[in-house]
């Protein structure tokens, strides 16, 4: 039925509104029997009987107006939904009890005590099997539901007496049972999806590192085995015939290869024990802003030969961490040196430290990409990663990698984030409280 404009299921109403019409469907057939059998007698007799009480024809005037009242009601209240599964519920008990009805008063004739009686009997009865008939309904579809996999299924159980609200809570415990079981299978299904996609994550970057590998360590070594050979060759011919510019041009290059070799190897060994944790570390407390200071300093002739503008932003007041010094610096070493193997020259980086409302203490980088970032910054902290696909740049593509582990070896966390090419890293440590209220 409609209710503050909008509709709500009320079983009770409907259930009051067919017992009520089954009342006056009651009185009226009885009425009209006794109108029609005096008509019938003023038919065959030609003139006017009445073999009942005169007000008759007034009752049945009144009751037909009670009739067409009820109607109006429900059309009102737009209580159709509600007759109709009333009626689907009661439908046998309100037949059967208009044939009582109907047996007394052709048995008995008008009896008012006897028609009370029954009219109370019958109202009590209709109201209870209405309710609990739509009770049962409710709890069938709850149950339909649940088989149809809708685990938020619930019964209201407050209504309910007896037998039936033993079942409904049944029911409930079920529902919860399901939705709590169906939970663990979604959780379940989700873990499993994530091991299977990091475990293709992990067979893809171990093919990228083997191939990575293989060419970064093959390049330098196919330079030195060939001047090497060519050195050779040129020492095989007679001293005064020998080409001193190509003996030094070879030798420069067996230097220059065979460095960037052992700084492969020596970033191979320091990346695999920085992972494994077998770097000693030794912490104390440090000023994030004079150590991104110092960095600056350090770095910034470098940048500038590559024609990147150093900006350095510090606060006055001291930034305490507990940190390592000397593995910070190969932190900073490593982060600022991608910024000139890889920086976009005429731009500028900014390197910063600051404060956050949560108590950390941040130090970031940011700098432009001479290239284009066409990787997520995830696969950027791989091992062998590179932001060049072609990797004609230098580097072995450990830095940031080696920096990642170092900063979580001191309870520290590095984050990458790619903006296109802006290129940012945060550097982000645990602020010791104590430190900053004394300083303040």
């Amino acid at each position: 039925m409609r209710r503050n404009n909008q509709w709500v299921s009320n079983e009770h109403a409907g259930a009051i509104w067919v017992w009520l019409m089954c009342i006056l469907s009651c009185a009226s057939f009885a009425l009209l029997v006794v109108e029609l059998h005096s008509l019938w007698r003023y038919a065959s007799q030609g003139a006017w009987v009445t073999t009942t009480r005169p007000d008759y024809s007034l009752a049945l005037g009144l009751d037909i107006m009670l009739v067409a009242g009820m109607l109006l009601v429900a059309r009102h209240w737009e209580m159709g939904e509600d007759i109709k599964r009333a009626w689907l519920h009661l439908w046998r008990w309100a037949l059967a009890y208009l044939g009582v009805l109907a047996a007394l008063f052709f048995s008995y004739g008008f009896n008012p005590a006897l028609l009370l009686v029954v009219l109370g009997l019958g109202s009590y009865g209709f109201v209870v099997l209405g309710e609990r008939q739509a009770q049962i309904q409710e709890i069938g579809v709850t149950i339909k539901r649940l088989a149809e996999g809708d685990t938020s299924a619930q019964l209201d159980e407050g209504p309910m007496r007896g037998d039936l609200r033993e079942i409904a809570q049944n029911v409930n415990r079920l529902a919860h049972a399901s939705a709590v079981a169906a939970d663990e299978r979604s959780e379940a299904l989700r873990k499993s999806l994530i091991a299977e996609q990091e475990k293709l994550r992990a067979d893809r970057l171990r093919t990228e590192l083997i191939a990575n590998v293989s060419h970064d360590l093959k390049t330098p070594l196919t330079s030195v085995i060939n001047y090497a050979d060519l050195l050779s060759t040129e020492l095989s011919t007679s001293p005064g015939s020998r080409d001193e510019d190509k003996l030094s041009e070879c030798a420069d290059v067996l230097e220059r290869q065979s460095q960037r070799l052992r700084k492969l190897i020596e970033d191979l060994i320091e990346a695999s024990k920085a992972q494994t944790g077998n770097i000693a570390v030794h912490l104390m407390p440090l000023d994030a802003a004079v150590l991104v200071s110092q960095a600056a300093g350090e770095w910034s002739e470098r940048l500038a030969e590559r024609d990147i503008a150093l900006v350095c932003e510090t606060p006055d007041e001291p930034l305490m961490i507990n940190a390592d010094s000397r593995q910070m610096g190969r932190v900073f070493d490593n982060i600022l040196g991608n910024v000139v193997k890889y920086g976009l020259p005429g731009t500028r980086a900014y390197f910063t430290a600051r404060a956050c409302g949560d108590g950390t203490i941040e130090m970031s980088c940011k700098n432009t990409s001479a290239a284009a970032l066409n990787i997520s910054a995830d696969e950027l902290l791989e091992r062998f990663v590179r932001g060049d696909a072609s990797r004609t740049t230098e580097g072995s593509g450990l830095g940031l990698s080696i920096a990642q582990s170092l900063m979580e070896l001191q309870n520290g966390r590095l984050t990458l984030a790619v903006d296109a090419d802006l290129f940012t890293v945060n550097l982000s440590f645990p602020g010791r409280r104590g430190d900053r209220d004394l300083a303040s």
